[in-house]
């Protein structure tokens, strides 16, 4: 993902609406861009930075970004690899939520590429495993309520020494 450092927030949302007009596909009036991006600014949970430059983020917030750059022109599919790379814990949870959310209220299917079995728990229903570039087997994720939710930093840490 990257943002464009000289545009803010509520314009590198824009952008994917801007292109997709001049391309003649499906274009929407400047008012409908508005609205839409206003949308996907409440959406992701950055209304309060619309007018932030990207360098004025965290990069939680820079992928939030990033993310709603990408779903506001409602995509049937988002692909995502390592979309919580060097994320701390409470940042991944949001990005998380942001991915859930997609799936569910927008109805976007989101495929993850991803080394952290934790995001596959928390928001998979299949995980398929590819081992020297060959696809190994596809599970069903099963999980319970306390699966839905990512593990506290703390809890990373104690299971990842205790163990």
């Amino acid at each position: 993902m990257h943002l464009l450092s000289n545009s803010t927030v509520r314009e590198n949302i824009r952008l994917p609406l801007r292109l997709a007009g001049r391309a003649g596909e499906g274009a929407l009036t400047r008012q409908q861009q508005r609205e839409e991006v206003e949308r996907m600014l409440g959406f992701v949970g950055l209304a309060h930075r619309a007018d932030h430059f990207p360098a004025q983020l965290s990069g939680g917030e820079r992928q939030r970004v990033g993310l709603a750059r990408a779903l506001v022109t409602r995509p049937p599919l988002l692909l995502c690899d390592e979309p919580t790379s060097s994320l701390d814990a409470s940042t991944t949870g949001d990005v998380l939520r942001v991915l859930a959310d997609a799936r569910e209220k927008l109805g976007t299917t989101v495929i993850v590429i991803t080394h952290d079995l934790d995001v596959v728990k928390v928001l998979c229903d299949r995980a398929a495993l590819l081992e020297k570039g060959r696809l190994r087997e596809v599970f069903p994720i099963v999980r319970t309520a306390a699966d839905r939710t990512l593990p506290t930093y703390y809890e990373q840490v104690k299971r990842e020494l205790m163990s």
